[in-house]
């Protein structure tokens, strides 16, 4: 089961302007207690960062552990997923990494998510 909160900003924005595109960062990864990297064990472990991504332009790293994003504190891998649903594609977010010990500010500009369709692309498409 998924918690309802994880997708209230999204239920909201369909709500008010009847579509939503999934704002994207481009990395991969997992809980860091899972990983327990270094001192930290909240966070996001980014496993990988896509090729060409706006994360990979920004500077973020693989093994970069993403501790904050717009403020809000990220202590689990969904806690990215709901910070995401909170923003727009085109919102330029302060991203905080723990990289080496050492942290990092990292501004990322979301871009759209490259598998978003919108409701006309999938009737178009009769899926």
């Amino acid at each position: 089961a998924i918690p309802v909160d994880t997708f209230k900003p999204v239920i909201e924005k369909v709500s008010a302007n009847g579509n939503y595109d999934t704002a994207y960062m481009g990395v991969f990864g997992y809980d860091n207690s899972l990983k327990n990297i270094g001192n930290a064990s909240n966070g996001f472990y980014v496993q990988s960062v896509a090729k060409d991504s706006v994360s990979e332009k920004a500077g973020i790293h693989q093994g970069d552990v993403i501790i904050s994003i717009a403020g809000k504190p990220i202590e689990l891998a969904r806690d990215l997923k709901i910070a995401l649903y909170e923003h727009n594609v085109g919102d330029e977010v302060e991203v905080v990494v723990k990289r080496d010990g050492e942290i990092k500010v990292i501004n990322v500009k979301l871009e759209k998510h490259p598998y978003s369709y919108s409701a006309k692309q999938l009737n178009e498409t009769n899926l």
